[in-house]
């Protein structure tokens, strides 16, 4: 979760209530008094803790033990045959004992967002109020898959008809690992007003490799004029940010946007920055 960079002008209704009154807030800072701007943020990790505490939920128990975060990727073949234990969780005291899960097995290629289903499944079991169990599923791949492309499995749960947890999985890739592809975030960073008063405020963007490689080098160019990086080459090691600020004396008055470009090998990308002078 990420803070928002702005400055926010505040008008208040009622100047006779009690309680501080700021004129001015200067981010970052977690954004409760506006809806001009998204109040954070979120990164794909919010997802993940948010699941950690699931009370009816799935997990696999290969995926935890084996901790492959930040590991080389596994490479599966046609043909392959996988076995994965899945541990249940019923945390709750309410509502029944049997939990339904669902599960695919789904080839993605990340450069086009494309993607297939190799394999799908589902089980019901009863889990005691409280209690966790076990179920060992097992599932073959295809004689031939087309390479280059992750393979993510995908667990979901239901109890008494409702859907109440759901995860993405990445086992490793198919027959080879994807290209490097490279992603900005966000695409479109609205950073609001900026002056005289705003010319140290440090902004921010993330740059993330959603392909594969360890470690890929990046360059930056695109409209410059106004803004100074922190940096602007690099290794990327799957997400990095990068840093910059806005010289207002560099933009005309009214909306201004300027386009950022990134590239890592052959991947290119961009952001824009929308301001107002």
């Amino acid at each position: 979760m990420y803070p928002i960079e702005a400055d926010i002008p505040l008008q208040w209704k009622d100047l006779s209530a009690p309680g501080i009154k700021p004129d001015l807030l200067r981010r970052p800072i977690i954004n409760v008094f506006s809806d001009q701007h998204p109040k954070v943020r979120y990164n794909p990790a919010r997802d993940y803790y948010r699941n950690s505490f699931a009370a009816v939920a799935v997990f696999d128990k290969e995926g935890d033990r084996q901790n492959r975060i930040g590991a080389t990727s596994l490479v599966f073949n046609g043909g392959d045959e996988l076995a994965r234990t899945l541990v249940v969780y019923n945390d709750e005291f309410t509502g029944g004992t049997d939990i339904t899960v669902n599960w695919i097995a789904e080839a993605n290629d990340p450069h086009t967002g494309a993607t297939k289903v190799l394999q799908r499944g589902s089980f019901t079991i009863p889990v005691p109020y409280g209690a966790k169990c076990e179920q060992l599923v097992k599932f073959k791949l295809p004689g031939k898959v087309d390479g280059g492309r992750w393979l993510n499995w995908i667990l979901t749960t239901t109890k008494g008809g409702v859907e109440r947890f759901s995860e993405t999985n990445r086992l490793g890739a198919l027959a080879s690992v994807p290209a490097p592809k490279l992603e900005v975030t966000p695409a479109v960073l609205d950073v609001g007003k900026v002056s005289a008063a705003t010319k140290e405020q440090w902004y921010c963007v993330r740059l993330v490799n959603a392909g594969g490689g360890a470690s890929e080098s990046w360059s930056l160019s695109g409209e410059t004029d106004g803004i100074t990086f922190n940096r602007t080459n690099g290794n990327l090691r799957v997400e990095q940010e990068i840093y910059f600020q806005l010289d207002p004396a560099a933009f005309n008055p009214g909306q201004n946007t300027r386009q950022i470009k990134v590239a890592c090998g052959n991947s290119h990308s961009a952001s824009a920055i929308k301001l107002l002078r």
